[in-house]
């Protein structure tokens, strides 16, 4: 059986291009043939050497896109260049099954009339997402007004986006089961909304097969993410840290920042504003070593999917504290039992719950156990068995 997924950049860029990386190289250990499709490849070091070097991956050229943009703007040359290099691929390579990770629906136009591959699109994102915003004066006030109205605008928004999926492709996938319940919701459970929509959760990346030693963790509170500040928001776990530097009764505790990205800059010059001392900006590495160390994890993002490094800080016994923006979250957070979840953009109580971990061994030491314990569902075999009933449901 042949594979193809589609991505925008690889091998490396986020969440997404892991998973495809754990997912492509489980389903080539099982016999699978599997091709990437990118249109721009990644500058970070020793990217290739975590992808099966039996995996085909092949770069479209001359594909334009801003990589910082959730919004993919496709002209009608461009769309229609990329399509039929795509079209070719397929037949070439006789696909079955094409995973859209990141792709536009317009570059797919015409494979559902050229090819017999079947189409299934990724979703990576809450279809239900509540941005926060923060004005004062006359105008925020006015806001508050309207705000109601906004949400009904963007929430029909993301609708209708997901609607122009459903209708080009032939499986919508969801990464939890409260998101694929909120879009059957909106659509009334239709009987052809249930059939061409499931949900897979995302895989854990790194096989750990024993629960690490808790009391060799040190103290480290750590951020893994790409630094891009209207997505990760990193800006508010800066704002918590400096209450936690204020208190100065722990100062033996260190904020380490694992990644990169167009913030970087930002975040270093209001770390310097803040007068921060105990943190520590580390640029992209392999982040497991960190995990490892690392005894509680923060996450402030104005909106995710399902994010890998969530799971990843579980499967580590790492304490995730995180800000309540996205519905997924409480598929993978019980408040107070693996986790803390604080309300969006409550700065205060989520310095308040950095504190409580760091003075309350105890609690912080039973709460990694039972994330441990939480994620044992993620393992990749799992994740790929449910992806084979998937192939076998829309052959």
């Amino acid at each position: 059986m042949n594979i193809l997924f589609l991505h925008r950049i690889w091998p490396s860029y986020g969440g997404g291009e892991t998973v495809t990386k754990c997912l492509a190289n489980e389903l080539t250990e099982r016999g699978y043939n599997i091709h990437i499709l990118y249109f721009k490849k990644s500058i970070k070091k020793n990217e290739d050497s975590d992808v099966n070097s039996k995996i085909t991956q092949t770069l479209i050229p001359n594909v334009s896109f801003n990589e910082t943009s959730k919004e993919f703007f496709v002209n009608k040359k461009e769309a229609k260049y990329v399509s039929k290099f795509t079209i070719e691929y397929i037949l070439k390579n006789k696909i079955d099954f094409i995973i859209n990770q990141w792709w536009p629906i317009e570059f797919l136009n015409n494979v559902r009339n050229q090819t017999n591959a079947k189409i299934i699109k990724c979703l990576h994102m809450d279809p239900d997402t509540k941005r926060v915003f923060h004005f004062n004066g006359a105008f925020g006030l006015l806001f508050k007004i309207i705000l109601p109205f906004y949400r009904y605008i963007e929430r029909k928004k993301h609708i209708y986006s997901l609607d122009k999926y459903i209708n080009h492709s032939d499986l919508l996938i969801f990464l939890s089961p409260s998101f694929l319940n909120f879009y059957r919701l909106q659509k009334g459970n239709k009987k052809n909304i249930v059939l061409k929509t499931d949900f897979v959760y995302n895989p854990l990346v790194y096989n750990i097969d024993s629960p690490i030693n808790i009391r060799q963790k040190e103290n480290i509170v750590l951020f893994v993410g790409r630094l891009l500040e209207k997505h990760k928001q990193l800006s508010r776990i800066l704002y918590a840290w400096k209450k936690i530097e204020i208190q100065n009764d722990h100062n033996n505790w260190k904020l380490i920042i694992v990644g990169d990205g167009p913030s970087k800059e930002l975040y270093q010059q209001l770390s310097k504003k803040l007068g921060l001392k105990k943190i520590e900006f580390t640029g992209y590495q392999n982040p497991l070593q960190y995990y490892q160390k690392a005894s509680i994890f923060v996450m402030s993002s104005a909106y995710e999917g399902f994010p890998m490094t969530l799971v990843e800080s579980l499967q580590n016994s790492v304490v995730p504290i995180v800000m309540d923006t996205y519905s997924s979250l409480h598929d993978i957070i019980t408040n107070n039992v693996n986790g803390i979840i604080v309300p969006n953009g409550n700065i205060k109580a989520f310095s308040d719950a950095i504190y409580s971990l760091i003075i309350n061994n105890k609690k912080r030491e039973q709460m990694a156990t039972l994330g441990y314990d939480s994620c044992k569902k993620y393992h990749i075999k799992t994740i790929v068995d449910k992806w084979e009933d998937i192939f076998h449901k829309i052959k």
